[in-house]
């Protein structure tokens, strides 16, 4: 049986759009997965809360970015597509698609072939799990080992840059995020560090090495002096990077897992994170460098998607595997 995929916007995002408030990356303008919008939907079905649903090329688990009325979405074809028997690593292929925030029009798509070899199998989420940046000149979309594209806002190739050439069977993750002229990128399954380019050429200005075990989004948080910290969780530690040069300011060991999942900072500027396997919560005083470990009461629970309220209230998900 053939599956069609599609790409449906709900309407609270044409609400924040309405409202000037642009969601330009990964968990929004500043990481944190908050939105300004009021009066958003509460609930969703088919028939309610959504603005408009289109056909996309094929599936994908990479967010939405939205800037300026036009929606940027990534997914993928060629390969492994649920429901479409067949294909293989040589067909496939990334799409990175501009559409009308208001209709759902596709105003352009580009496709980025895949660099061989690519791994065969991707667990759970496929080929296209990192989602677009996009600000007021350019939209960036990392493909893994295939690299990090940018395009003009009219889709025209601007630039591409290399970061790494390893794969793993868990797939590329983490999300570009924009650090002053910077975008900066986890690249640590495709060469083991975090890579700093210019975003208006491309080119490398740093490069941080020793990045283990990291599927998760760098965030830029407040250091408390009135500068700033890239943040990023790696195997055993915490790290807060020198946004300019790339040079460990700051860490904090944790346990022994993996981190998958994007860091968060309350109004204090304390760092709350997740830890697989263990399914702890930890957190992080960056002033007197103290490090708490809580378990999840639940003990086959394993925790995802991090978001501190305006009230400092920390709120997860828990999956369960069943």
């Amino acid at each position: 049986m053939m599956r069609s995929y599609c790409f449906a916007i709900f309407a609270g995002l044409l609400v924040m759009e309405c409202q000037g408030g642009d969601w330009p990356a990964f968990r929004g303008p500043t990481g944190q997965g908050m939105a300004k919008a009021e009066k958003t939907p509460l609930e969703w079905s088919p028939s309610s809360g959504i603005a408009w649903k289109v056909p996309l090329p094929g599936p994908g688990a990479s967010g939405a970015v939205v800037s300026s009325g036009r929606v940027f979405v990534t997914c993928y074809s060629g390969h492994l597509v649920p429901g479409m028997p067949g294909g293989s690593t040589a067909s496939l292929k990334r799409h990175l698609l501009c559409l009308e925030a208001s209709s759902g029009k596709t105003v352009w798509e580009k496709v980025v072939p895949a660099k061989l070899p690519e791994e065969e199998k991707i667990r759970d989420h496929g080929y296209a799990a990192s989602t677009p940046l996009v600000d007021d000149k350019l939209v960036y979309a990392f493909f893994g080992k295939s690299g990090l594209h940018a395009f003009s806002l009219d889709g025209v190739k601007a630039w591409e840059a290399d970061v790494g050439s390893s794969t793993s069977g868990w797939g590329s993750a983490a999300s570009p995020v924009a650090c002053g002229d910077l975008v900066v990128v986890n690249a640590s399954v495709e060469s083991g560090s975090i890579i700093a380019l210019d975003r208006a050429t491309g080119k490398e200005k740093w490069r941080a090495s020793g990045i283990k075990e990291s599927w998760n989004t760098p965030v830029v948080v407040p250091d408390g002096a009135g500068g700033k910290q890239l943040v990023v969780a790696i195997a055993g530690k915490v790290l807060g990077l020198d946004p300019a040069t790339g040079k460990t300011d700051q860490y904090a060991v944790t346990k022994k897992g993996l981190h998958g999942h994007t860091p968060v900072f309350n109004s204090q500027g304390d760092l709350w994170f997740s830890e697989l396997p263990g399914n702890k919560i930890g957190t992080w005083d960056r002033k007197t460098d103290k490090v708490t470990i809580f378990d999840s009461p639940e003990p086959r629970a394993r925790p995802y998607g991090l978001i501190v309220d305006h009230k400092d209230q920390v709120w997860y998900v828990e999956y369960h595997g069943d």
